[in-house]
């Protein structure tokens, strides 16, 4: 008798070794499964922002619209303009021709700014171009002077201005 009960206890202890075991490898998969899900979801994400840019075009001599083209391999949507630091709303500051940018394409901003003003175009992926409106010397038409942002630090949120 006392032999029987050994190896039921055996049976017993190996049965539980087991599921512990295949719970915490279902459990461990699971979690890995949704790491990886993620991980692929933000690499996506980030390839899509790598790839978009655009390049200011021109200006009408009218100084109501910008042109601007879709110079990135992605669609450019969710644009935001600043005017001289100030944001301004759409339908109301400003209107756009589309919503959407498709690669190689040109959106149409209609906005009213003088010479001298500093516009500031944003978009959902994160790219932004900052121009100060200028009359060109030659033609007397205005034209976009691109404003290069101060240098960042990878990292960090300190941003170093050049002298």
């Amino acid at each position: 008798m006392k032999a029987i009960s050994a190896v039921i206890a055996i049976v017993l202890i190996l049965i539980i070794t087991v599921g512990l075991v295949s719970l915490a490898y279902m459990w461990f998969t699971g979690m890995f499964r949704g790491l990886s899900n993620m991980i692929s979801e933000r690499t996506k994400q980030v390839s899509e922002h790598m790839q978009a840019d655009f390049s200011i075009e021109s200006i009408s001599s009218d100084l109501s619209t910008i042109y601007i083209r879709n110079t990135g391999n992605t669609d450019l949507t969710n644009f935001t303009i600043y005017k001289n630091g100030k944001i301004l709303i759409k339908d109301k500051d400003y209107t756009l021709s589309t919503d959407k940018i498709k690669p190689s394409d040109i959106l149409e901003i209609y906005i009213s700014f003088s010479i001298g003003d500093k516009i500031l175009i944003t978009t959902r992926e994160n790219v932004k171009k900052q121009v100060v409106i200028e009359v060109n010397s030659d033609t007397g038409e205005p034209e976009p002077i691109p404003v290069p942002e101060p240098p960042q630090l990878p990292g960090s949120d300190i941003i170093i201005h050049p002298r």
